[in-house]
């Protein structure tokens, strides 16, 4: 190896547009001499998005227009940002076949008429795939040797259901240690497609939404780098997410409280990612401007999450919650947020009665009650040891975080906790 190993995750915000992933290729350049780099690639902005539409009611879109719509989106930014020719030449090939595997599995979906998990945890792989070919086409264009490469291919098994599966790190730690070595002792980057891995008997498995992250932390645990970095845009993690134009990052955020973000779907870690923290890895959140949120095990600032949700009774028994939203007790009612409305996957739907749109907020870590924010709560529910949840008329998201933001900048009122010492890492052999 040519340096210490460090993983580096490339989050959808970040494969938007060619000019971003331009500045990727730049960030890696500026890495490479101190570091034996590893690359793990998410799916391309709102890719995710559309494959889990598709997942959950095939019968209703169109196959071929689903397909047509990825492909284009990947197709725009390799013009942009794969710069040789002949790569661009080799990429289109590797694409032609993704393409065609991809369309195989979406015609069946919609000709059977439903989804099952196998098969949407096939489908779902595509997004992580096209991106980490991408990804390494355009380091290649640039002279960096890359390969991209599956998470079954990198060495990752998993065990669980098809759609969210756990990493199995005894499994895995071999494999891993022996297929990504040997690339780096070459000098050649590994782009591995995030949140994808395998069963011990070749089957696609995916660790579930924004599993990238978790992918990130597998390989920065078994090839023991001291840090995973996810490069995120905006840069970090802020006090109010979503953040607004002008505001800065949080230095650091305990684990529990980027998870329950994550629970929101505003920050892309995967709940189960909280599991790792224990492990000798950090966890960084940045972007290229070098401004940085560090999770840590225990403690840190506090942030606010502002979701869209709606309040109401249950349907009957008999009928199951459906997976694809984030559901709440409250009160003897339900909060459903639908801003997780399409992402993880759902066999039944629960209906909700005598509904009202409303607002709700995370309060993770924050010192200030809802009044001091400039809020009228009419519900509020704990969601951890230091966090609630805070129901609210609906409102303005925008104007919510404007509010704030403004409390924030005045300094008058102490809102968040201060961040904790880290905790010594604890040791953790396979």
């Amino acid at each position: 190896m040519h340096g210490e190993p460090l993983v580096v995750v490339v989050t959808p915000s970040v494969l938007r547009d060619s000019s971003r992933l331009i500045s990727l290729v730049n960030t890696v350049e500026g890495l490479m001499d101190k570091y034996s780099l590893v690359l793990v690639a998410g799916p391309a902005y709102n890719v995710e998005e559309e494959l889990w539409r598709f997942t959950i009611s095939p019968h209703r879109y169109s196959w071929e227009r689903i397909v047509k719509t990825v492909m284009s989106r990947y197709a725009s930014m390799a013009r942009g940002a794969v710069t040789s020719e002949r790569e661009l030449e080799i990429l289109r090939g590797e694409y032609s076949r993704l393409s065609d595997d991809m369309a195989r599995i979406a015609w069946t979906m919609a000709v059977a008429g439903e989804s099952w998990e196998q098969a949407a945890a096939l489908l779902l792989s595509y997004g992580s795939k096209l991106s980490a070919a991408l990804t390494a086409a355009a380091l290649r264009s640039r002279g960096i040797e890359a390969v991209w490469l599956s998470g079954r291919e990198a060495g990752i098994i998993a065990v669980g259901k098809p759609l969210n599966a756990d990493p199995d790190y005894a499994a895995s730690s071999a494999s891993v240690k022996a297929k990504i070595s040997i690339l780096l002792e070459h000098g050649v980057v590994p782009v591995v497609a995030g949140g994808v891995a395998g069963s011990s008997t070749g089957r696609i498995m995916m660790l579930g939404w924004a599993g990238e992250v978790l992918t990130g932390l597998v390989l920065g645990n078994l090839l023991g780098a001291r840090e995973v970095r996810v490069l995120r845009e905006p840069p970090g993690i802020y006090p109010v997410e979503p953040p607004q134009p002008g505001a800065e990052p949080l230095r650091a955020i305990g684990v529990g409280q980027a998870v329950l973000l994550a629970r929101l779907g505003l920050l892309r870690l995967t709940p189960k990612a909280g599991r790792n923290m224990v492990m000798e890895v950090k966890l960084v959140y940045m972007g290229f401007t070098g401004q940085a949120t560090h999770v840590t095990p225990v403690g840190g600032g506090g942030a606010v999450g502002i979701v869209p949700a709606i309040i109401g009774r249950p349907a009957p028994s008999g009928e199951e919650y459906c997976e694809i939203a984030r559901v709440e007790v409250l009160g003897g009612k339900t909060v459903v947020v639908q801003e997780l409305g399409s992402r993880p996957f759902c066999s039944s739907k629960t209906r909700v009665v005598e509904a009202a749109r409303a607002t709700l907020l995370l309060l993770a870590g924050v010192k200030a009650s809802p009044e001091q924010l400039g809020l009228k709560a009419t519900a509020a529910l704990p969601a951890s040891d230091d966090s609630y949840l805070v129901v609210v008329e609906e409102q303005n998201i925008e104007d919510i975080a404007l509010g704030i933001h403004a409390r924030l900048r005045e300094g008058n009122t102490p809102l968040y906790t201060e961040p904790q010492p880290q905790a010594p890492a604890r040791a953790w052999n396979t």
